[in-house]
């Protein structure tokens, strides 16, 4: 620590792998993202799909289990995966 209380910089030895730690953690999060961002885009089509259809044999039902989500900053949500029974 430096004498007003702040922590001194880690020696060189140790700022060039945090540097690269922090570049590789931040392409494997936007890439995260961005598949995230295309998994839902494509789970809402499907799901719009399924709500407009209609079944002429009442024995089959659309039945939903749920799961966890994320919403766009990532925070934990309600899933839905629709499964048709026969």
């Amino acid at each position: 620590m430096t004498q007003n209380g702040q922590l001194e910089p880690p020696p060189g030895t140790f700022l060039s792998p945090l540097l690269e730690l922090r570049e590789y953690y931040a392409r494997l999060t936007e890439e995260y993202e961005r598949l995230f961002v295309q998994a839902r885009s494509q789970l809402d089509h499907v799901e719009a799909l399924l709500s407009n259809w209609s079944f002429s044999d009442p024995n089959k039902q659309i039945s939903r289990l749920t799961g966890a989500d994320e919403t766009s900053n990532l925070s934990p949500r309600k899933l839905s995966a629709v499964f048709i029974t026969p």
